[in-house]
């Protein structure tokens, strides 16, 4: 049997998509970890940032290599990418997130070598968008061990996040890591606020001795 697949001359579009989402494992775990942070709208329930360029883009990452994807092949409708999105959290980052295993399933092509050795390749072109989309995605977190990548879910956002450190428990956005802190040092958070509250007073009334506080008791800081 003929397990050679023809290259064929991919779009303009899905050639310039297939660089945003990347070949390597921690390319792509990245651009999925970035899809799972999107949101569904209030109105539509449909996801966040519809966009010409995401719609190529989850093509790419369905279909994984473009030379495998016909030139006239269309990105898929915004309503897919949301069930696909809908699909990535149900049957595997909602399953992460509690630490249960996930049922899944590969599709590709073992190639022999000639050292003995057997290479195996991920193939979904023949697969539709949404079978395509989930098999990519099993492949993504199989790879993960491999670039020593891991999958965290920060406690204030509950967003996943893509990290190295074995020890890092919340997401890089600015605001996540503020607001931890200030969960793990409520004593030195409420003496920041106070001391940036008493500059603030100092420079509005020209006074440096403020009293802060209510009628009940008052404090007065003095430099």
């Amino acid at each position: 049997m003929n397990t050679k697949r023809q290259r064929v001359k991919a779009s303009n579009e899905l050639t310039a998509a297939t660089g945003r989402v990347g070949l390597q494992v921690e390319d792509r775990a990245r651009w999925l970890v970035e899809f799972a942070r999107r949101r569904r709208t209030d109105e539509t329930r449909l996801l966040e940032g519809e966009s010409l360029a995401a719609r190529w883009e989850a093509l790419a990452f369905a279909y994984g290599r473009r030379w495998f994807v016909d030139q006239k092949a269309k990105p898929p409708a915004w309503a897919d990418v949301t069930t696909a999105y809908g699909r990535l959290w149900s049957h595997a980052f909602s399953l992460l997130r509690q630490s249960q295993p996930i049922s899944a399933h590969w599709v590709g092509h073992l190639y022999p070598q000639p050292d003995g050795s057997v290479r195996a390749l991920t193939y979904t072109a023949d697969l539709p968008f949404l079978g395509a989309f989930m098999v990519q995605v099993y492949e993504v977190l199989r790879g993960l061990t491999s670039v020593r990548l891991r999958i965290r879910f920060c406690p204030i956002c509950t967003r996943p996040f893509v990290s190295k450190r074995p020890d890092a428990k919340v997401c890089p956005i600015g605001s996540c890591r503020t607001l931890a802190w200030r969960k793990r040092h409520k004593e030195k958070f409420k003496a920041a606020r106070r001391e940036a509250y008493h500059r603030q007073m100092q420079k509005k009334t020209g006074n440096r001795n403020v009293l802060i506080g209510g009628p009940k008791k008052k404090i007065q800081l003095e430099r």
